[in-house]
């Protein structure tokens, strides 16, 4: 007879599935303030442009309509983008 004694290996393999799912809960938790960070600072330049933009709209207008204003959307937004990825990417665990 060769092996291991079936119910012992499965009980093994239970207490280790069971141990994984509770790390990978607790680094959930753990790393939540790093995701929520970065959903915060994501949002905060397209929000406080619509604010400002509804609170004065002559002041944001050049953006949209000089050329470098344009280019320098293009490149926020481009960083923004990058930025929230890189984030995300940092907050996320793989074990």
């Amino acid at each position: 007879r060769t092996g291991g004694d079936l119910s012992v290996i499965l009980r093994r393999l239970d207490a280790t599935i069971r141990a994984r799912n509770q790390i990978a809960g607790a680094v959930r938790a753990l790393t939540a303030e790093g995701r929520i960070s970065g959903l915060v600072l994501s949002a905060l330049p397209p929000g406080l442009m619509l604010a400002v933009q509804f609170l004065n709209p002559e002041f944001i207008a050049p953006m949209f309509t000089n050329p470098i204003g344009k280019l320098m959307l293009v490149i926020a937004g481009t960083q923004l983008v990058v930025g929230s990825i890189w984030l995300s990417r940092m907050a996320k665990f793989k074990f």
